[in-house]
């Protein structure tokens, strides 16, 4: 996989889309033959059999890579593999889908990432916003302003999101939060995340522990709370008791603030005495009104970012999402499909690592 800017590549955004095709057409078949500098190509009229592309068209794609350095032609041999990784891979665009976020959150550095590694393939992309997540379905294309538009109209080869994404045309979707029901991404191993947390809670001496998290008003939201239920049942191993704690605020931070009100307005033998918790913000608003007061200390488990990280009120066991290397294996995936639509699609997972810190 190319990890250098591709050169200027005006000459081949100013062709025909036929020859953009055709050039596209001659770059999965270097990548899928694994065809090495040195390696000649077949005959002209070979290679256009094989490809389905008219005998003009591959030419001028073929000259283009002449002139990139990516082919060479030698007299008495033909055409030659030179370099592959001096292909531009600007003849695909990656539509990533971008929504609003309390902070400088998971989406936002997410978002960083995608672009940058993506970029460095060479690769266009576009920004699709998203004003406001859907309650009752998963999200459509015309959910994100332009972006139903630009696929009809051929603009954009693969999606990139964090969203439950189910489009109404064919193209190319890569979830970066993939639920059971993806076909293509990545995803947290939640199941690993929770299984760590309890067992790390229960050395600490916890036996009442509270899995925090939003109430579910969304289709994706319903599917993941089911799946975390599921996985709550397999968690006595640890002698622990884990319970539910469901917030309705719209901020991450006045949610943590309101779970931890109720919490204090709990009996002090009802209190959990451990807290699993997915967001950090809303972390940081626990730790905030908890530290308010001197009396109830729980033992405390939170998803952080490690590219972003925040400062607590009380001491927290942060495991740590590493958004960029979350990033650049999705590009990675993603770029291998592009380069060999032969490539299987699967969803690969990620564990969060485990860190203790001081307050």
């Amino acid at each position: 996989m190319p990890r250098r800017l591709a050169p200027d590549a005006r000459h081949l955004l100013d062709a025909k889309p036929s020859v953009r095709d055709a050039y596209r057409s001659i770059l999965r078949y270097l990548h899928s033959r694994q065809l090495q500098p040195g390696d000649r190509l077949p005959a002209h009229a070979e290679l256009r059999k094989e490809l389905g592309v008219g005998n003009g068209t591959i030419g001028e794609a073929m000259r283009l890579m002449v002139a990139e350095g990516v082919l060479s032609r030698r007299q008495k041999v033909g055409t030659v593999i030179n370099d592959p990784a001096r292909a531009t891979q600007a003849v695909w665009t990656v539509g990533i889908t971008f929504y609003w976020h309390e902070g400088a959150g998971y989406a936002g550095i997410l978002e960083y990432f995608l672009r940058k590694f993506f970029v460095q393939c060479g690769c266009r992309d576009r920004t699709f916003l998203r004003p406001v997540a859907p309650r009752d379905r998963p999200h459509r294309l015309d959910d994100f302003h332009g972006l139903a538009e630009a696929v009809a109209a051929g603009a954009v080869d693969v999606i990139v999101t964090p969203e439950d994404l189910v489009p109404e045309q064919p193209v190319l979707v890569f979830c970066v939060s993939a639920n059971k029901d993806s076909k293509f991404g990545i995803r947290m191993d939640e199941a690993a995340f929770l299984h760590q947390a309890c067992g790390v809670l229960a050395l600490r001496g916890c036996r009442r522990v509270a899995w925090v998290h939003p109430q579910p008003k969304t289709l994706y939201a319903k599917k993941q709370e089911l799946e975390f239920r599921q996985r709550l049942e397999t968690l006595n191993q640890h002698a622990i008791q884990v319970t539910q704690l469901q917030h309705e605020a719209v901020g991450a931070i006045d949610a943590g603030r309101e779970i931890a009100d109720r919490c204090l307005a709990m009996k002090p033998a009802d209190r959990p005495d451990g807290l699993i918790l997915f967001d950090d913000y809303l972390t940081m608003g626990l730790t905030d009104r908890l530290g308010e007061q001197p009396t109830y200390r729980p033992e405390i488990t939170t998803t952080a970012n490690r590219q972003a990280p925040l400062l607590y009120s009380l001491p927290v066991m942060r495991f740590e999402l590493d958004i960029e290397a979350i990033a650049r294996t999705a590009v990675d995936m993603v770029m291998r499909r592009l380069l060999d639509p032969d490539t299987p699609l699967h969803v690969a997972t990620y564990r969060p690592q485990m860190r203790m810190e001081a307050p």
